[in-house]
Parts: structure tokens; C-alpha cells; sequence
């Protein structure tokens, strides 16, 4: 997850807009194919790599407890966080849903 958090703190203010720009449908979770299609659009896909094998390793080293092929934002925040969380997951993240369209 190195050079995925690394690329995303560029590209993002916090983790929790990272979360937003992939929860494309705002459900708190994240599937295979939003995956996919945000780190295509992002140019983040590796070229030694089938994109979709990629995004099937990055969802099974990421998915905790239930391996259910989504990756809900708990998931998502404490496995690509590059600072520190808040105490309050769901606060912070609705906070960030309200810009939601700056973010995208």
C-alpha cells in the first residue's frame, strides 16, 4: 500500500477525500470496479500488472474480517491513511462528503 498512500497524499487533502473520490455512489463502501475506475482515471495502475489482478490483490490485502469484495470505509481509511485519523470516523467523513463536489 506504500506507493498507493503515497500517490494518493498527493493527490488528496486526507485519506477521507481519497474515500469520497472512490465512493462513487456514496454507500461508505467501495467495490472492485469503483476501484478500478478511480485508480484508472488517477493514471495510478501499474503497467507490470492486469489491472483487474491488481485491484483484486489491493481488495484482498485491504478487506478485514469479512472478505465480502467491497471495502467499507473503515477499511479504506485505516489501510491507506498516510496521518493520523480522527476519533470520529463517521464525523470526519461526513464532513468531507460535504465538499464532495470539489473533491470529484
Amino acid at each position: 500500500f506504500k506507493e498507493l498512500k503515497s500517490s494518493f497524499a498527493e493527490l488528496f487533502d486526507s485519506v477521507y477525500e481519497a474515500f469520497v473520490y472512490f465512493d462513487h455512489f456514496g454507500t461508505n463502501m467501495i467495490s472492485r470496479t469503483q476501484l478500478m475506475r478511480g485508480l484508472k482515471t488517477l493514471d495510478l495502475m501499474p503497467l507490470d500488472m492486469p489491472h483487474a489482478e491488481y485491484t483484486v490483490a489491493i481488495m484482498r490485502a485491504a478487506d478485514k474480517g469479512v472478505v465480502d469484495g467491497v471495502l467499507d470505509a473503515r477499511e479504506f481509511l485505516t489501510n491507506f491513511r498516510w496521518h493520523k485519523l480522527g476519533k470520529d470516523l463517521e464525523e470526519e467523513l461526513l464532513n468531507v462528503k460535504t465538499k464532495r463536489r470539489q473533491i470529484m
